[in-house]
C-alpha cells in the first residue's frame, strides 16, 4: 500500500509528534516560577489607582463647581449696569476651597 520511504516518513513524523507531546506535558506539569515582586508591584499600583479614583473624582467635581461659579460671576458682570466702583465691591468670587488639607481629608477617607 505505502512505499518503504513513505512508511519511514510516517514513523519519523509519529516519533516527532510523540516527543513534542511529551515535552509539552513536562512543560505543563512543571510550573514556571515568575518574579513575585512584579506581580506584587502591579497589584499595589492597581490598588493605588482604585483608591485614588474617588478622591480625584471629588476634587474634579469641586473644580468644576468653581468653574461654574466663576462663569456665573462673569456673566453677572457682563450683564451688569453697575459702575466700576460698585462692581469693585463685588470683586471677590466665592469658590470652594481646594487647599492641601482638603486633599488630605479626601485621602484619609480611603485609608
Amino acid at each position: 500500500m505505502y512505499t518503504v520511504s513513505e512508511e519511514q516518513s510516517f514513523a519519523e513524523s509519529w516519533k516527532k509528534s510523540v516527543d513534542e507531546s511529551i515535552r509539552l506535558i513536562k512543560y505543563l506539569v512543571k510550573p514556571q516560577p515568575h518574579v513575585i515582586e512584579d506581580t506584587i508591584s502591579l497589584n499595589n499600583s492597581r490598588n493605588t489607582v482604585i483608591l485614588l479614583s474617588k478622591p480625584l473624582a471629588k476634587m474634579e467635581h469641586l473644580i468644576q463647581q468653581n468653574i461654574i461659579l466663576i462663569k456665573e460671576k462673569q456673566e453677572e458682570i457682563k450683564n451688569s449696569d453697575e459702575t466700576i466702583e460698585e462692581l469693585d465691591k463685588k470683586l471677590y468670587v466665592s469658590q470652594i476651597d481646594l487647599k492641601p488639607s482638603l486633599l488630605f481629608t479626601l485621602l484619609l477617607e480611603i485609608f
